[in-house]
């Protein structure tokens, strides 16, 4: 693509769009990179949500026997809002 930039236009032109691919390129990775470990940490908490509302439902008749709803649902909470 650039071969053909410089083919027909100036090499100046050319040199241009590849400086720009190349910015393109590193800024694209560069804020990737960044990214994942936020979203490495969201997928934890979500699970951890996941788990405690899957471990509430499994264990609901021990949860209403000792009167825990509270405590299921806030720590529930704790978690999504983390």
């Amino acid at each position: 693509m650039i071969g053909i930039l410089w083919l027909n236009y100036d090499i100046f032109f050319a040199g241009i769009s590849l400086l720009t691919v190349v910015f393109y390129i590193g800024f694209t990775l560069a804020i990737t990179t960044w990214r994942m470990k936020y979203r490495y940490q969201m997928n934890d908490m979500q699970s951890e949500a996941n788990t405690n509302a899957v471990d509430s439902l499994i264990n609901y008749e021990t949860v209403k026997y000792f009167n825990q709803e509270n405590f299921e649902v806030n720590r529930y909470d704790e978690t999504m809002t983390r």
